[in-house]
Protein backbone atom coordinates (compact mmCIF):
# COMPACT_ATOMS: atom_id res chain seq x y z
CA UNK A 1 0.00 0.00 0.00
CA UNK A 2 2.87 2.73 0.83
CA UNK A 3 4.31 1.64 -2.38
CA UNK A 4 1.93 2.74 -4.45
CA UNK A 5 0.98 5.84 -2.22
CA UNK A 6 4.92 6.60 -2.72
CA UNK A 7 4.36 5.97 -6.71
CA UNK A 8 1.36 8.12 -6.81
CA UNK A 9 3.50 10.78 -4.93
CA UNK A 10 6.07 10.70 -7.30
CA UNK A 11 4.02 10.71 -10.45
CA UNK A 12 2.05 13.82 -9.49
CA UNK A 13 5.68 15.50 -8.34
CA UNK A 14 6.85 14.85 -11.96
CA UNK A 15 3.55 15.82 -13.66
CA UNK A 16 3.76 19.11 -11.78
CA UNK A 17 7.58 19.86 -11.84
CA UNK A 18 6.95 19.63 -16.06
CA UNK A 19 6.24 22.46 -18.22
CA UNK A 20 4.21 20.88 -20.69
CA UNK A 21 1.32 18.09 -20.11
CA UNK A 22 2.77 14.15 -19.78
CA UNK A 23 0.62 11.47 -19.64
CA UNK A 24 1.44 8.86 -17.41
CA UNK A 25 -0.09 5.27 -17.62
CA UNK A 26 0.46 2.61 -14.29
CA UNK A 27 0.31 -1.25 -15.45
CA UNK A 28 -1.04 -2.75 -12.58
CA UNK A 29 0.37 -6.35 -12.69
CA UNK A 30 -1.22 -8.52 -10.26
CA UNK A 31 1.30 -10.90 -10.07
CA UNK A 32 3.97 -8.24 -9.61
CA UNK A 33 4.36 -4.85 -7.56
CA UNK A 34 2.94 -2.19 -9.08
CA UNK A 35 5.12 -0.46 -11.50
CA UNK A 36 5.44 2.98 -13.03
CA UNK A 37 6.39 4.32 -16.44
CA UNK A 38 6.28 7.82 -17.81
CA UNK A 39 6.42 8.60 -21.10
CA UNK A 40 7.94 11.97 -22.16
CA UNK A 41 5.69 14.28 -23.44
CA UNK A 42 4.96 14.94 -27.08
CA UNK A 43 6.75 17.97 -28.64
CA UNK A 44 4.94 19.94 -30.90
CA UNK A 45 6.28 22.60 -32.74
CA UNK A 46 4.55 25.43 -33.46
CA UNK A 47 3.79 26.04 -36.93
CA UNK A 48 5.37 29.36 -38.20
CA UNK A 49 4.95 30.44 -41.66
CA UNK A 50 7.96 30.64 -44.24
CA UNK A 51 10.41 33.17 -44.35
CA UNK A 52 9.32 35.93 -46.89
CA UNK A 53 12.03 36.06 -49.69
CA UNK A 54 12.25 39.65 -51.66
CA UNK A 55 13.99 39.19 -55.11
CA UNK A 56 14.59 42.37 -56.08
CA UNK A 57 14.27 42.38 -59.52
CA UNK A 58 17.11 44.02 -61.81
CA UNK A 59 16.53 44.50 -65.71
CA UNK A 60 17.05 41.53 -68.08
CA UNK A 61 19.53 41.67 -70.05
CA UNK A 62 19.92 40.03 -73.18
CA UNK A 63 23.37 38.72 -74.74
CA UNK A 64 23.50 38.52 -78.25
CA UNK A 65 26.67 36.26 -79.70
CA UNK A 66 28.72 38.99 -81.74
CA UNK A 67 27.61 38.99 -85.01
CA UNK A 68 30.29 36.71 -87.36
CA UNK A 69 33.32 37.95 -88.14
CA UNK A 70 32.81 39.26 -92.50
CA UNK A 71 34.05 37.15 -94.77
CA UNK A 72 35.46 38.86 -97.81
CA UNK A 73 35.54 36.71 -101.14
CA UNK A 74 38.18 37.38 -103.18
CA UNK A 75 36.85 37.91 -106.78
CA UNK A 76 38.14 35.35 -109.20
CA UNK A 77 40.84 36.51 -111.61
CA UNK A 78 39.98 37.95 -114.37
CA UNK A 79 40.61 35.41 -117.68
CA UNK A 80 44.23 35.87 -119.08
CA UNK A 81 44.25 38.39 -121.62
CA UNK A 82 46.48 37.43 -124.52
CA UNK A 83 47.89 40.14 -126.13
CA UNK A 84 48.79 39.23 -130.07
CA UNK A 85 51.76 41.39 -130.58
CA UNK A 86 51.09 43.69 -133.38
CA UNK A 87 52.46 42.84 -136.84
CA UNK A 88 56.14 44.37 -137.87
CA UNK A 89 55.31 47.58 -139.92
CA UNK A 90 56.00 46.97 -143.71
CA UNK A 91 59.28 48.02 -144.19
CA UNK A 92 60.16 49.65 -147.79
CA UNK A 93 63.19 49.50 -149.26
CA UNK A 94 64.00 52.68 -151.46
CA UNK A 95 65.79 51.43 -154.56
CA UNK A 96 69.48 52.15 -154.83
CA UNK A 97 70.03 55.78 -156.78
CA UNK A 98 71.70 55.14 -160.08
CA UNK A 99 75.05 55.53 -160.50
CA UNK A 100 76.37 59.23 -161.16
CA UNK A 101 76.94 60.10 -165.00
CA UNK A 102 80.01 61.79 -165.78
CA UNK A 103 79.82 64.24 -168.82
CA UNK A 104 83.14 65.32 -170.38
CA UNK A 105 83.06 68.85 -171.35
CA UNK A 106 83.74 70.51 -174.32
CA UNK A 107 87.43 72.12 -174.68
CA UNK A 108 86.20 76.02 -173.40
CA UNK A 109 86.51 78.44 -176.79
CA UNK A 110 88.01 81.88 -176.07
CA UNK A 111 86.65 84.23 -178.15
CA UNK A 112 88.85 86.46 -179.72
CA UNK A 113 90.07 90.10 -177.76
CA UNK A 114 88.26 92.86 -179.01
CA UNK A 115 90.65 95.53 -180.72
CA UNK A 116 92.34 98.18 -178.49
CA UNK A 117 90.25 101.54 -178.15
CA UNK A 118 91.27 104.58 -180.12
CA UNK A 119 91.11 108.02 -178.34
CA UNK A 120 90.30 111.30 -180.49
CA UNK A 121 91.20 114.48 -179.63
CA UNK A 122 87.90 116.72 -179.41
CA UNK A 123 87.85 120.34 -180.04
CA UNK A 124 87.06 123.27 -176.98
CA UNK A 125 83.87 123.72 -176.25
CA UNK A 126 82.62 126.88 -176.03
CA UNK A 127 80.07 128.05 -173.98
CA UNK A 128 76.92 129.79 -174.92
CA UNK A 129 75.96 132.96 -173.56
CA UNK A 130 72.55 132.73 -171.25
CA UNK A 131 69.17 133.23 -173.10
CA UNK A 132 67.50 136.99 -171.70
CA UNK A 133 64.45 136.36 -169.60
CA UNK A 134 60.91 136.02 -171.05
CA UNK A 135 58.74 138.55 -169.45
CA UNK A 136 55.39 137.70 -169.22
CA UNK A 137 52.28 140.06 -168.67
CA UNK A 138 49.78 139.68 -166.19
CA UNK A 139 46.33 139.15 -166.76
CA UNK A 140 43.93 141.59 -166.96
CA UNK A 141 41.97 142.23 -163.52
CA UNK A 142 38.62 141.26 -164.05
CA UNK A 143 35.56 143.06 -161.94
CA UNK A 144 34.04 140.51 -159.32
CA UNK A 145 30.25 139.98 -159.34
CA UNK A 146 27.83 141.69 -156.63
CA UNK A 147 27.98 140.00 -153.37
CA UNK A 148 24.86 138.13 -153.11
CA UNK A 149 23.04 137.55 -149.61
CA UNK A 150 24.34 134.03 -148.06
CA UNK A 151 21.81 131.58 -146.58
CA UNK A 152 22.89 129.70 -143.37
CA UNK A 153 21.64 126.06 -143.34
CA UNK A 154 19.68 125.26 -139.89
CA UNK A 155 21.06 122.42 -138.07
CA UNK A 156 18.98 119.51 -138.29
CA UNK A 157 15.96 118.98 -135.81
CA UNK A 158 16.73 116.60 -133.65
CA UNK A 159 14.76 113.16 -133.75
CA UNK A 160 13.61 110.22 -131.13
CA UNK A 161 16.05 107.82 -130.47
CA UNK A 162 13.59 105.87 -128.42
CA UNK A 163 10.43 105.14 -130.20
CA UNK A 164 8.37 102.13 -128.43
CA UNK A 165 6.84 102.74 -124.72
CA UNK A 166 4.96 100.91 -122.11
CA UNK A 167 2.52 102.90 -119.83
CA UNK A 168 -0.60 102.83 -117.07
CA UNK A 169 -3.13 104.82 -116.72
CA UNK A 170 -5.77 105.62 -114.16
CA UNK A 171 -9.01 106.95 -115.01
CA UNK A 172 -12.00 108.95 -113.48
CA UNK A 173 -15.11 109.18 -115.42
CA UNK A 174 -19.12 111.09 -115.46
CA UNK A 175 -21.21 109.15 -117.66
CA UNK A 176 -24.77 109.94 -118.56
CA UNK A 177 -27.59 107.64 -120.32
CA UNK A 178 -29.64 109.79 -122.93
CA UNK A 179 -32.63 107.66 -121.58
CA UNK A 180 -32.61 109.55 -118.39
CA UNK A 181 -29.90 112.60 -118.25
CA UNK A 182 -30.80 113.38 -114.63
CA UNK A 183 -29.50 109.92 -113.97
CA UNK A 184 -25.93 110.40 -113.75
CA UNK A 185 -22.89 107.92 -112.50
CA UNK A 186 -19.57 107.67 -111.98
CA UNK A 187 -17.04 105.03 -112.80
CA UNK A 188 -13.07 104.70 -111.86
CA UNK A 189 -10.56 101.64 -113.33
CA UNK A 190 -7.45 101.43 -114.59
CA UNK A 191 -5.57 100.12 -117.40
CA UNK A 192 -2.21 100.05 -119.35
CA UNK A 193 -1.21 100.88 -122.78
CA UNK A 194 1.57 100.83 -125.88
CA UNK A 195 2.55 103.57 -127.40
CA UNK A 196 5.18 104.43 -130.48
CA UNK A 197 6.18 107.57 -131.41
CA UNK A 198 5.64 107.65 -135.59
CA UNK A 199 7.84 111.09 -135.69
CA UNK A 200 8.49 114.06 -134.50
CA UNK A 201 5.09 115.21 -133.34
CA UNK A 202 2.78 112.39 -133.60
CA UNK A 203 2.52 109.54 -131.13
CA UNK A 204 0.04 106.49 -131.95
CA UNK A 205 -1.48 104.79 -128.65
CA UNK A 206 -3.37 101.36 -128.17
CA UNK A 207 -5.01 101.06 -124.34
CA UNK A 208 -7.42 98.69 -122.60
CA UNK A 209 -9.38 100.09 -119.51
CA UNK A 210 -10.90 97.92 -116.64
CA UNK A 211 -13.51 100.39 -115.10
CA UNK A 212 -16.47 99.57 -112.57
CA UNK A 213 -19.25 101.82 -111.37
CA UNK A 214 -18.98 103.67 -107.70
CA UNK A 215 -22.18 105.76 -107.53
CA UNK A 216 -25.23 104.52 -105.77
CA UNK A 217 -27.37 101.86 -108.14
CA UNK A 218 -26.68 98.21 -109.52
CA UNK A 219 -23.29 96.59 -109.80
CA UNK A 220 -21.72 97.34 -113.68
CA UNK A 221 -18.44 97.30 -114.96
CA UNK A 222 -16.94 98.60 -118.64
CA UNK A 223 -13.75 96.71 -120.63
CA UNK A 224 -12.74 99.46 -123.24
CA UNK A 225 -10.09 98.99 -125.84
CA UNK A 226 -9.58 101.54 -127.76
CA UNK A 227 -6.95 102.77 -130.48
CA UNK A 228 -5.95 106.36 -130.63
CA UNK A 229 -3.11 109.18 -132.50
CA UNK A 230 -1.83 111.84 -129.99
CA UNK A 231 -0.76 115.27 -131.84
CA UNK A 232 2.19 117.35 -129.85
CA UNK A 233 2.32 120.79 -130.73
CA UNK A 234 5.87 120.95 -129.17
CA UNK A 235 9.47 119.89 -130.55
CA UNK A 236 11.05 117.03 -128.93
CA UNK A 237 13.39 118.95 -127.25
CA UNK A 238 10.15 120.34 -125.13
CA UNK A 239 10.09 119.38 -121.01
CA UNK A 240 6.15 120.31 -121.34
CA UNK A 241 4.58 119.40 -124.15
CA UNK A 242 0.71 119.98 -125.23
CA UNK A 243 -1.01 117.83 -127.03
CA UNK A 244 -4.34 116.65 -128.31
CA UNK A 245 -6.03 113.05 -128.61
CA UNK A 246 -8.58 111.25 -130.64
CA UNK A 247 -9.06 107.31 -130.36
CA UNK A 248 -11.92 105.05 -131.39
CA UNK A 249 -12.84 101.57 -130.21
CA UNK A 250 -14.63 99.33 -128.50
CA UNK A 251 -16.12 98.55 -125.14
CA UNK A 252 -18.04 95.66 -123.37
CA UNK A 253 -20.50 96.52 -120.21
CA UNK A 254 -22.06 93.70 -118.09
CA UNK A 255 -25.07 95.49 -115.37
CA UNK A 256 -26.22 93.18 -112.60
CA UNK A 257 -29.89 93.58 -112.17
CA UNK A 258 -30.15 90.59 -109.46
CA UNK A 259 -32.44 88.85 -111.38
CA UNK A 260 -31.12 89.41 -114.88
CA UNK A 261 -28.02 90.31 -116.52
CA UNK A 262 -27.65 93.48 -118.63
CA UNK A 263 -24.79 92.41 -121.57
CA UNK A 264 -24.16 95.27 -123.87
CA UNK A 265 -20.91 96.04 -126.70
CA UNK A 266 -20.19 99.58 -127.65
CA UNK A 267 -19.03 101.26 -130.18
CA UNK A 268 -16.50 103.92 -128.14
CA UNK A 269 -15.44 107.60 -129.37
CA UNK A 270 -13.14 109.98 -127.22
CA UNK A 271 -11.33 113.48 -128.26
CA UNK A 272 -9.73 115.82 -126.00
CA UNK A 273 -5.80 116.94 -124.55
CA UNK A 274 -3.58 116.85 -122.26
CA UNK A 275 0.26 118.07 -121.39
CA UNK A 276 2.77 115.54 -121.14
CA UNK A 277 6.04 116.03 -118.98
CA UNK A 278 9.21 114.72 -120.33
CA UNK A 279 11.72 113.25 -117.99
CA UNK A 280 14.28 112.65 -120.40
CA UNK A 281 13.59 110.46 -123.71
CA UNK A 282 12.79 107.42 -122.04
CA UNK A 283 10.55 108.62 -119.16
CA UNK A 284 7.05 110.66 -119.55
CA UNK A 285 4.27 111.73 -117.42
CA UNK A 286 0.91 112.99 -118.69
CA UNK A 287 -2.42 114.10 -118.07
CA UNK A 288 -5.32 114.65 -120.46
CA UNK A 289 -9.45 114.92 -120.29
CA UNK A 290 -11.45 113.45 -122.89
CA UNK A 291 -14.59 113.84 -124.04
CA UNK A 292 -16.22 110.17 -124.40
CA UNK A 293 -19.37 108.92 -126.16
CA UNK A 294 -20.80 105.65 -126.69
CA UNK A 295 -23.15 103.24 -129.10
CA UNK A 296 -24.74 100.17 -128.19
CA UNK A 297 -24.66 98.23 -130.76
CA UNK A 298 -26.84 94.78 -129.77
CA UNK A 299 -30.38 95.32 -128.68
CA UNK A 300 -31.01 93.78 -124.71
CA UNK A 301 -31.99 90.14 -124.21
CA UNK A 302 -35.92 89.40 -123.53
CA UNK A 303 -35.32 88.76 -119.82
CA UNK A 304 -33.83 92.31 -119.47
CA UNK A 305 -37.08 93.93 -121.14
CA UNK A 306 -39.45 91.78 -118.66
CA UNK A 307 -37.60 92.98 -115.46
CA UNK A 308 -39.23 96.32 -114.88
CA UNK A 309 -38.44 96.57 -111.35
CA UNK A 310 -36.22 95.45 -108.27
CA UNK A 311 -37.07 96.44 -105.09
CA UNK A 312 -39.27 99.40 -106.10
CA UNK A 313 -36.58 100.70 -108.36
CA UNK A 314 -37.55 100.83 -111.92
CA UNK A 315 -35.39 99.33 -114.55
CA UNK A 316 -33.96 100.73 -117.80
CA UNK A 317 -31.63 98.58 -120.20
CA UNK A 318 -28.24 100.44 -121.22
CA UNK A 319 -28.65 102.86 -123.88
CA UNK A 320 -26.06 105.32 -125.20
CA UNK A 321 -23.89 106.99 -123.14
CA UNK A 322 -22.38 110.68 -122.80
CA UNK A 323 -19.61 111.81 -120.57
CA UNK A 324 -15.88 113.15 -119.60
CA UNK A 325 -12.85 111.07 -118.85
CA UNK A 326 -10.21 112.14 -117.16
CA UNK A 327 -6.79 109.99 -117.44
CA UNK A 328 -3.26 110.61 -115.01
CA UNK A 329 -0.04 108.14 -116.71
CA UNK A 330 2.91 107.61 -117.20
CA UNK A 331 5.41 105.96 -119.67
CA UNK A 332 8.94 104.22 -120.34
CA UNK A 333 10.54 104.15 -123.66
CA UNK A 334 12.82 102.04 -124.96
Amino acid sequence: MRTLVAAALTTATLLCASPQSAEAQVLWRPWLRPRVMVIPPRVILPVVAPPQVYVQSYPQTYYYPPPPPPVYMQPAPPPPVYVQPAPPPPVYMQPAPPPPVYEQQAPMQYAPLPPPPVYVQQAPMVQAPPPAPVVVPPPPVQALPPVSNVVVQRPPVPQWKSRFGLGVRFVGAISTEDQAFSDRFTQLGFGGEVLYRASRRIVLELGGEYQKRMSNGFERYDVPVTMGMRLHIGAPDWVVSPYFVGAVGGAYSKLDYLRSQDKAWFLDGQLGGGLEVRLGQHFVLNADLRGDGRYRLNDPDAVTIATQKVNGVLLTPMGNQYGLQGRIGAALYF
